[in-house]
């Protein structure tokens, strides 16, 4: 791409969109940085220091129809054009079916399928008319395979996913690329949030023999902008396990008991080294509240 990409970022207050705002504000792509919770927002601008004539920080609830639509004529008012979208918000506590809040089940559909499937639908009807774009939908492993005690998450990142892929099959024919990003347990807030409550119900996840970075993600997703696959799993073969996993789900059991164990092991360990930050609030916990409000 010789033009200096316009890029539409969800979640950046925090985590991978936090990081991948920085990375992509350093390749010299023009960027509208979104988040629900605009304090955190313009605070990591701050911090990481963002130039505010290159990345433009915008308040934005996904679940919200009239806000996409407005960030994304936005970018094309400004800059003529969209040519990626990184739909990287998300929500995530884990719980057990009988015992969770209503309330996460719409917080979770909300956020993590219905607003990426808004912002994928915005940002088409932009793409189909230039002829080219890239969407990128960040999904998780918890899209490929069931895990025990994220029902919810899992039931988001499973729709995020069928949608993903049925529509990159619609767009392809007008140059536009959608691709599902798939990453195992990454070293965020989010990781904090699931050690803030039963250890049971989030253990699977932690069952990983490495704990992913921001920038391991990073790596993946420049893959992603270059090749524009369908869907990457991050690290490939822990996808290709998960996949095994959800086509034969009656062999899944005993794998599911090894790595439980393994998962509250690690847990525990991750708690020991992490007390202040699980005493803190994460853009999960924070939304939450919000919620109830």
């Amino acid at each position: 791409m010789s033009q200096q990409p316009i890029t539409i970022v969800t979640g950046a207050a925090s985590g991978i969109a936090r990081h991948m705002t920085g990375v992509l504000a350093g390749m010299g792509h023009r960027i509208i940085a979104t988040d629900i919770n605009e304090e955190a927002l313009k605070k990591g601008a701050s911090e990481f220091g963002w130039d505010s004539s290159q990345v433009l920080l915008e308040k934005l609830d996904v679940r919200d129809a009239e806000q996409w639509k407005k960030i994304v004529d936005k970018a094309v008012k400004k800059w003529g054009r969209l040519d990626i979208l990184m739909n990287i918000a998300g929500f995530a506590i884990q719980g057990f079916v009988h015992e969770f809040p209503l309330n996460h089940i719409d917080l979770h559909i909300d956020i993590n399928a219905k607003g990426a499937i808004l912002g994928t639908h915005f940002a088409s009807v932009q793409m189909v008319k230039q002829g080219s774009g890239h969407i990128i939908n960040m999904g998780s492993l918890a899209g490929l395979a069931p895990v025990p005690g994220t029902s919810l998450y899992c039931a988001s990142k499973f729709a995020l996913r069928g949608f993903s892929l049925a529509v990159s099959r619609e767009l392809i024919p007008y140059g536009v690329h959608v691709t599902y990003v798939a990453p195992d347990l990454v070293d965020t807030p989010k990781l904090v949030t699931q050690l803030k409550f039963d250890e049971k119900a989030a253990s699977v996840g932690f069952s990983a023999p490495k704990i992913l970075t921001v920038k391991d993600i990073e790596k993946g997703l420049l893959k992603a902008m270059k090749k524009r696959p369908l869907e990457i799993a991050i690290p490939r073969h822990r996808g290709i396990l998960c996949k095994i996993g959800s086509t034969f789900p009656g062999l899944a059991s005993p794998l599911y008991s090894i790595m439980s164990k393994q998962g509250i092991s690690s847990m525990a360990k991750e708690r020991g080294k992490r007390v202040s930050q699980v005493k803190e609030d994460t853009p999960d916990t924070w939304v939450e509240k919000q919620a109830k409000k």
